[in-house]
C-alpha cells in the first residue's frame, strides 16, 4: 500500500515540476459548507466538491446515491432498488460518519444516524456541495467523514416543466417556478414518482414498486440591512421490500425540513442570522404496527465579525431538542435529548497563506463536554501551484437504537474520530487542474456486538489511509474529469478490511457540446470489497451514458442510459442491482 502512495506521490510531484508559471483565470465556484462562510472553492483548504444543477442534468444519473458513486473518495451501497436503503461511504468512514443537509438542515435519523438520502429526487436539486472531511465543528454530530451539503432549486428564475419514462415502468413527472422581483424571492418545485422497480432481494422474481410525492417551496425579502427568508422540503411516498423470507412487505415514508432564517448586517464589521429549523424522518410499516419516527427541532445564531478585510471570526450558538419514538417487534422506545453547543472559526486569507482554525464544545443528555477541532493550512507558491495541510476531530453520538434497541447499551460513549491530511492543487495549462489529497482517518470507540452477551459496546478501532486525485482537462473539445482513490480501509480491531469499502476506486466522466448535441459517459470502476459472513464482492465497471438535445431554446430533450454494458454486479451481499436501464424525457423551460 505504501509503495502505491509512494509511486503516485512520485508521479505528481513529476508534474508539477512541469508547471507553467502562466496565470489562469479562476472560476468563481461558491461553497458555503466548508465553513458556513461563502468561499470561492479555489480558497478552501480542505477537499471540497461543488456540483451545479446543469453537471447534475447533463449527468443522467437517476438519484443522488448513483451521482454521489461516481466521484472519487465516496462509495455507495444499496439493499436492493429504488427507494431501498442507502449508505454512504466518503473516505473508509462509516454510513452513519456522512452527515448530509438539506438546505442547511442535518437530515440524518436518529435511529441509525444515517440519512434517508434515496428520499431525495435529483431533479429537485441546484447543487451539490461535497466536504471531505469532519466537520463536526461547525455541524456537531455524525460529521466525522464529511458533509454532503443538498440545495433545492432556488436561485436560477425559471419556469420549467419535464417528464421521463423509462425501463421497469418508471414515470416522473416534475415542475418548478421561480421568479425574483427586486427585493422578493420566491418559488416552488414538485415532483411525482412512480416505477413498479425490480426484485430488491436475491431468490425472488417478484418487482419491488415505489412511488415518491416531492416538493420544496422557499420564500425571501429582502430589506436594506436585514432579510427574511423561509423553506421547506418534503419527500413522501411507499416503498415495497423482501423480508427474510422474501415475502413482499411495504413501509409509508415521509421525509422533511422546514427552516425560517433572519440575516442582519449589524454594522460594516459585524452581521448574524438566526436560524430555526426543523427535521422529520417517519417510517411506517404497513404490514405491522412498527414504525420509527424521528424529529429535530433547532435554534442557531452565528455571529460574523468581519475583523479586516483579512480576517473573519465565525460564532455560533446551537441548541437542538430530539425526539425518537418507535416499535420494533413489540419493543418501544421513546426518548428525548437536548443538544447545546457553541463554536468558534477563524478565517485567514492573505496574499498567499490561507487558515482556517475552529473549535467546538458540546453538551447533551449523555454526552458532557464533547469537543471537537479543525486546523487547516494552505500556501500558494505560485498562481499555479498550492500545498495544504489539515488536522481535525470529530465524533458521533450513539443514535437512539445504539442505546435502546436491541443489545442496546445506555453507557456508550461517541465515536471519536481524528484526521489528517496533507495535499496540492496544480493549474497544469489553461484547461488543465490536478488535485491530490492523501489521508489519514482513524476512528476510535466504534461501538460493535459483543457476542459473549449480545450487546453494544465501544470495542473497535479503525483507520483508512489513502489518496484522492482528481484531474480536470480538454482533449480535442472534450471535457475530461478523471478521479482514482486508493486506500486500506481497515478495521483494527479484527485486522480485516471495512466492509463494502473498496480498496481502490477509478473513474472517469467525457462531456462534449457538438451543436445542439451534449454528450456524456461517466465510468466507473470498484475493486473487490467484503461482506458481513467475510464474503467476498467481486470488483465492477459500470458505464452510464446520457444524451441532451437542445431543439430549441424552451425544448430540451434527454436519454440516459444506466449501466450500459448490463454489468451483473453486487453492492451488498443477498440484494439484486439494476440492470441495463434506458430512460427518455423532455424539458420545457417558459422564457
Amino acid at each position: 500500500m505504501r509503495s502505491k502512495y509512494l509511486v503516485i506521490f512520485v508521479l505528481g510531484l513529476s508534474v508539477v515540476n512541469q508547471i507553467d508559471a502562466q496565470e489562469n483565470e479562476a472560476i468563481e465556484n461558491i461553497i458555503v459548507s466548508a465553513s458556513k462562510n461563502e468561499q470561492k472553492l479555489e480558497d478552501v483548504i480542505t477537499s471540497a466538491l461543488v456540483i451545479n444543477e446543469s453537471e447534475i442534468a447533463e449527468s443522467g444519473f437517476r438519484s443522488v446515491s448513483d451521482l454521489l458513486h461516481s466521484l472519487g473518495g465516496i462509495n455507495v451501497s444499496q439493499n436492493g432498488g429504488v427507494g431501498q436503503l442507502t449508505s454512504i461511504f466518503m473516505q473508509g468512514s462509516n454510513s452513519n460518519h456522512v452527515l448530509v443537509l438539506v438546505d442547511g438542515v442535518a437530515i440524518n435519523d436518529l435511529a441509525t444516524g444515517i440519512s434517508a438520502i434515496q428520499n431525495i429526487p435529483i431533479s429537485l436539486i441546484e447543487k451539490i456541495e461535497i466536504v471531505k472531511s469532519p466537520r463536526a465543528t461547525l455541524y456537531g454530530s455524525n460529521a466525522v467523514g464529511g458533509v454532503v451539503s443538498i440545495f433545492t432549486k432556488k436561485n436560477s428564475e425559471r419556469e420549467d416543466y419535464s417528464l421521463t419514462l423509462g425501463s421497469d415502468e418508471t414515470k416522473e413527472i416534475s415542475l418548478s417556478k421561480v421568479i425574483h422581483n427586486d427585493s422578493m424571492h420566491y418559488g416552488f418545485s414538485a415532483m411525482l414518482f412512480d416505477t413498479d422497480g425490480y426484485p430488491s432481494k436475491t431468490g425472488s422474481d417478484v418487482d419491488d414498486p415505489h412511488e415518491n410525492r416531492s416538493m420544496n417551496a422557499f420564500i425571501k425579502k429582502d430589506f436594506e440591512k436585514l432579510s427574511i427568508e423561509g423553506g421547506f422540503w418534503t419527500s413522501q411516498g411507499e416503498t415495497n421490500y423482501k423480508d427474510f423470507f422474501l415475502s413482499s412487505i411495504s413501509q409509508d415514508f415521509h421525509n422533511s425540513t422546514m427552516n425560517f432564517k433572519l440575516n442582519q448586517e449589524v454594522s460594516e464589521k459585524w452581521s448574524y442570522s438566526l436560524e430555526a429549523r426543523y427535521n422529520k424522518d417517519f417510517l411506517d410499516q404497513n404490514n405491522s404496527d412498527d414504525f420509527n419516527h424521528s424529529e429535530r427541532t433547532g435554534l442557531e445564531w452565528i455571529n460574523r465579525f468581519d475583523v479586516n478585510q483579512f480576517n473573519k471570526t465565525l460564532v455560533g450558538i446551537i441548541i437542538d431538542d430530539e425526539t425518537f419514538t418507535a416499535s420494533n417487534y413489540g419493543v418501544g422506545v421513546d426518548v428525548d435529548f437536548e443538544n447545546k453547543a457553541m463554536f468558534i472559526e477563524h478565517l485567514y486569507s492573505k496574499s498567499n497563506h490561507q487558515a482556517l482554525i475552529a473549535f467546538r464544545t458540546s453538551n447533551s443528555d449523555f454526552t458532557k463536554d464533547k469537543d471537537a477541532w479543525n486546523i487547516e493550512y494552505g500556501y500558494r507558491i505560485n498562481p499555479n501551484l498550492r500545498v495544504m495541510i489539515l488536522g481535525g476531530s470529530a465524533y458521533r453520538n450513539p443514535s437512539a437504537f445504539d442505546l435502546y434497541g436491541f443489545g442496546g447499551n445506555t453507557s456508550l460513549v461517541p465515536e471519536k474520530s481524528k484526521k489528517f491530511g496533507v495535499g496540492f492543487s496544480a493549474s497544469l495549462s489553461e484547461s488543465t487542474e490536478l488535485n491530490m489529497r492523501f489521508f489519514d482517518n482513524q476512528i476510535d470507540d466504534l461501538v460493535a456486538f459483543s457476542y459473549v452477551d449480545w450487546k453494544l459496546y465501544n470495542i473497535e478501532e479503525a483507520e483508512t489511509r489513502g489518496v484522492d486525485m482528481n484531474v480536470v482537462t480538454q482533449l480535442n473539445e472534450w471535457d475530461l474529469k478523471l478521479n482514482a482513490t486508493i486506500q486500506d480501509p481497515k478495521n483494527l480491531t479484527s485486522n480485516s478490511q471495512l466492509l463494502r469499502r473498496p480498496k481502490n476506486s477509478y473513474g472517469m466522466t467525457v462531456a462534449r457540446t457538438i451543436g445542439a448535441v451534449t454528450v456524456n459517459l461517466n465510468i466507473r470502476r470498484d475493486s473487490t470489497r467484503y461482506d458481513f459472513g467475510g464474503l467476498e464482492l467481486d470488483g465492477y465497471t459500470l458505464m452510464n451514458a446520457s444524451l441532451r438535445w437542445r431543439v430549441n431554446q424552451q425544448l430540451m430533450i434527454n436519454a440516459s442510459f444506466n449501466n450500459a454494458l448490463d454489468e451483473n454486479y453486487v453492492l451488498a451481499n443477498g440484494y439484486n442491482t439494476p440492470k441495463r436501464k434506458i430512460y427518455l424525457g423532455f424539458n420545457y423551460m417558459m422564457n
